[in-house]
């Protein structure tokens, strides 16, 4: 694959979570998502993930699901933390 055609995983890995079709993969890509650093894109992720949850009949999906909320939150608190150094910034050079 030509590396400008690769997206981020964020990105990604809804269409690779819309292929799993054995339980064993749905475990393997369990421990990904609880093991990666998600910026973006939280929602979609555990809606696909529901959803494949619900296509292959199994029902805890609650540790997953956590981990993903969690990795929301933090993003959002980062992306916030961000705006306000940026906004401090632009007061500082503001006064200056």
């Amino acid at each position: 694959m030509d590396p400008k055609d690769l997206k981020p995983f964020h990105l990604s890995v809804v269409a690779i979570i819309k292929m799993v079709q054995t339980k064993g993969q749905l475990e393997m890509l369990e421990r990904l998502l609880r093991a990666t650093k998600i910026p973006e894109n939280h929602d979609e992720i555990m809606a696909a993930y529901r959803d494949c949850c619900s296509r292959l009949r199994s029902s805890d999906m609650s540790d997953v699901v956590g981990a993903i909320l969690a990795q929301k939150q933090a993003a959002e608190e980062e992306k916030a933390e961000r705006l306000r150094s940026h906004e401090q910034e632009m007061e500082d050079a503001d006064r200056a």
